[in-house]
């Protein structure tokens, strides 16, 4: 199997900045627009739903310069 097609599509990629940024201080300026749902999942061991929780977020930060964006401008 010929994997030159598979591999050329990394070609155009750029090697990422320096980190400078922190997972706690990203998590400071998410916290805010971080979303959490309750869900009910099923537990097969136990037999019934479990209270559980979706995280989610539509913000994301720059590693290397702590910029806050939205998802869809990535």
């Amino acid at each position: 199997m010929d994997n030159k097609p598979f591999l050329k599509m990394y070609m155009d990629l750029k090697e990422a900045e320096e980190i400078k940024v922190t997972k706690e201080e990203a998590f400071e300026k998410l916290k805010e627009l971080i979303e959490l749902t309750p869900y009910y999942v099923y537990d097969f061991e136990q037999g019934y739903y479990v209270l559980c929780g979706k995280l989610d977020s539509h913000y994301a930060v720059k590693a290397y310069n702590g910029e806050v964006v939205e998802l869809s401008e990535l």
